[in-house]
């Protein structure tokens, strides 16, 4: 069983990068994001309701609520972790010349792993705090511890992906 974390699907398939090139060119489109915990999404009836209605004012046609939820729940189904999930949804078959034409609705779950706080780093300087603070040597020294911890992060991802 493969985890359903960082998996972009259309339609309840795998994208391809010739429906994902679509989706960067014509950049039309609504969205909604939520955090899936324990196989559910706080709220979901209103995700739902939002998506219908964004849906039918973007396409001029009506998306079926269960689709939607199919989709989500194929693109979640074998994760045990918590999820960051956007529901997008565009139309393949969207006219650029005539976008006033009703058409069906496309729909791209995206899922992945929630970031993770690494450092709870208190910042000792008073607020509020003019923008000039930048240039202070306090700001300095918390910039550089942070952007270390940073480096040390992004070293350890890639010896994760070279192995």
């Amino acid at each position: 069983m493969t985890d359903s974390a960082d998996r972009i699907e259309i339609n309840g398939e795998p994208a391809r990068v010739e429906d994902l090139r679509l989706l960067a060119q014509t950049n039309y489109g609504h969205f909604s994001a939520m955090q899936v915990v324990d196989g559910c999404v706080r709220g979901l009836d209103l995700h739902l309701e939002r998506i219908e209605r964004a849906t039918r004012e973007l396409f001029g046609t009506m998306i079926d609520r269960e689709r939607v939820r199919a989709c989500l729940r194929h693109a979640v189904a074998d994760s045990v972790e918590p999820l960051a999930v956007r529901v997008n949804v565009f139309a393949r078959a969207l006219n650029r010349n005539r976008p006033v034409e009703p058409v069906d609705a496309d729909i791209l779950v995206m899922s992945a792993r929630p970031g993770r706080i690494k450092l709870d780093r208190p910042v000792p300087i008073a607020h509020p705090r003019h923008y000039s603070v930048k240039t202070t040597p306090a700001f300095s020294e918390i910039k550089a511890e942070l952007t270390e911890q940073v480096r040390v992060e992004v070293r350890a991802a890639q010896s994760d992906l070279a192995a």
